[in-house]
C-alpha cells in the first residue's frame, strides 16, 4: 500500500481533492433541496 502511494503520490493527491470536491457539491445539493421543498410545502412564496 504505501509503495503504491509513494509511486502515484500525484494520482492519490488528485483523487483525494476530486473527492471532497464531490462530496461538498453533493452536501451544497442536499442542502439546496432541502430548502426548496421546505418552501415548497410551506406555500408561502
Amino acid at each position: 500500500m504505501f509503495h503504491y502511494l509513494k509511486k502515484c503520490r500525484s494520482e492519490f493527491f488528485i483523487y483525494s481533492l476530486v473527492s471532497v470536491v464531490y462530496a461538498l457539491i453533493l452536501a451544497a445539493t442536499g442542502f439546496v433541496y432541502a430548502r426548496v421543498s421546505e418552501s415548497a410545502l410551506s406555500g408561502n412564496q
